[in-house]
């Protein structure tokens, strides 16, 4: 009887070791996953950063400018957009793959307990880190934005001075054009 009794034990414990192997094994997959991830986003934004300062070089008006300002940081939020979305997308699926082998040894599995931090999930991380970075972006890009809308307003106005002649200023800083 003694005898079952090991062999028993011996399979569980080399299921358990298998199963601990796999989890290790899906998160190792899932970093990798999103280091390649990460490392094609990089190689994109150099690219982009290279055109846009061709595209620089060759703009001769602020028309060009506020075109290339414009497009560069549209494509860049639906980059960082879809990078967001695949690392959770990887996150999801590494994530699905553990539960699946944790629960498929769960009457041999103990839980494990006193923990504080084993309770987040990597997309609970994930999800915060997204919040910080969307929350700095938006302020980062708010602060750009109310001065590229002054900018844009102010040469509005210069550009109407410059076609009616005129000197008096507007309640927004610009010029006014003078009716007579």
């Amino acid at each position: 009887m003694r005898n079952n009794f090991d062999d028993v034990t011996i399979r569980v414990w080399k299921q358990q070791l298998d199963n601990a192997m796999r989890m290790v094994e899906a998160f190792s997959e899932g970093s990798i996953k999103m280091r390649e991830t990460q490392l094609k986003a990089a190689n994109q934004v150099h690219k982009t950063m290279d055109s846009a300062r061709k595209l620089l070089d060759d703009a001769n008006n602020q028309q060009d400018l506020w075109r290339i300002q414009s497009e560069w940081l549209s494509s860049s939020f639906e980059r960082g957009f879809a990078l967001w979305s695949e690392l959770a997308q990887t996150a999801t699926e590494t994530q699905s793959t553990v539960a699946k082998l944790y629960q498929s040894e769960a009457p041999f599995v103990t839980p494990v307990t006193g923990l504080p931090q084993a309770s987040k999930t990597a997309l609970v991380l994930i999800d915060e880190a997204y919040r910080r970075w969307r929350d700095t972006t938006l302020q980062f890009y708010s602060a750009v934005g109310k001065t590229a809308v002054e900018a844009v307003e102010n040469a509005v106005d210069i550009t109407a001075d410059a076609t009616e002649g005129t000197t008096e200023r507007s309640s927004r800083g610009g010029r006014k054009a003078k009716h007579e």
